[in-house]
């Protein structure tokens, strides 16, 4: 089985740019996510217009059906991984992140991985920077 941790990760560099219709996932903190979208491109959640119709009930669902959405569609998913600490226990649904979206996020990947692995790739930022 495919290791989150270490498989289809890439360090970031100037090069990188995602596609218009490409979702970009990671912990929202200190707007990290937003200045990883405004420098690679991609698409965040708050981009993706939310709808409230019988099948959406709560912002999971809703971000899981948009991954499906893109995966589909053919496009790909940029996971940040930077901030992210704990990740054993996060991907275990143990710890204080169990309960966070991002978390939550990551193990719906993790779980539907033989339909994901084509379409995501992990980013972690190296101690020397981008």
């Amino acid at each position: 089985m495919h290791n989150i941790e270490d498989g289809d990760s890439l360090q970031f560099n100037d090069g990188l740019k995602f596609g218009d219709e490409d979702l970009v996932y990671g912990p929202t903190a200190n707007r990290e996510l937003f200045y990883f979208s405004q420098r690679y491109g991609g698409r965040t959640l708050t981009d993706v217009e939310y709808t409230h119709d019988y099948a959406i009930r709560d912002w999971e669902t809703f971000s899981e059906r948009c991954m499906e959405e893109c995966i589909r569609a053919g496009n790909k998913i940029h996971f940040d991984l930077t901030y992210m600490t704990d990740v054993n226990n996060i991907l275990n649904g143990a710890g204080i992140y169990a309960d966070k979206y991002t978390s939550r996020e990551i193990r719906y990947i993790r779980k539907h991985w033989t339909r994901f692995s084509r379409f995501v790739k992990f980013y972690k930022q190296s101690d020397h920077g981008f």
